[in-house]
């Protein structure tokens, strides 16, 4: 499966295929893995502008329960997040380096919140800074609820209650 969108300035190309072992890539390629013990699944993202070609592979784990993958690109930075199964991480596509990664319990996706990006998992939540940058983390548990407000992103669950997301001044 292959998906293509354009965006502002660049495009992004995602295809997915079953493959349970990867190289090495080349250099000018960055490979992002996920921990789990039987990796099945290779994402190639390829991001281009008039000024930019790169190409990300992301080598993760779906199974039969239904875990998902999302990417968010930040056209202005460049960053790409990207979130995989029990893998998150957020990729300074100038410079090709990973800034941040995350093992999560299961991702569930990346939403952009004013000058912020949320990512949302089943038993964590993470804010970030548009470069990439890790800036607060809180526990949560489904079913959860949340609320944005003007002094961050307020996550209500059963079992860990009331837990902030703060917004830095």
């Amino acid at each position: 499966m292959k998906t293509s969108i354009a965006l502002q300035t660049h495009s992004l190309t995602i295809s997915h295929e079953e493959c349970s072992s990867f190289g090495t890539p080349a250099d000018e390629v960055l490979l992002v893995r996920a921990s789990d013990a039987e990796l099945n699944t290779l994402t190639r993202i390829e991001v281009t502008s008039e000024s930019l070609h790169r190409i990300v592979y992301v080598h993760w784990r779906v199974n039969f329960g239904g875990e998902s993958f999302g990417a968010l690109l930040n056209e202005e930075a460049p960053t790409l997040f990207v979130g995989a199964g029990t893998l998150s991480a957020s990729i300074d596509l100038q410079n090709m380096k990973v800034v941040h990664e995350n093992l999560v319990t299961l991702f569930w996706g990346f939403q952009q919140v004013g000058q912020w990006i949320l990512e949302l998992g089943e038993l964590d939540c993470f804010l970030y800074d548009r470069k990439g940058s890790l800036l607060a983390s809180a526990p949560v548990d489904p079913p959860y609820e949340y609320h944005v407000t003007d002094d961050g992103i307020r996550f209500e669950s059963i079992n860990y209650g009331t837990h902030w997301l703060r917004f830095p001044k």
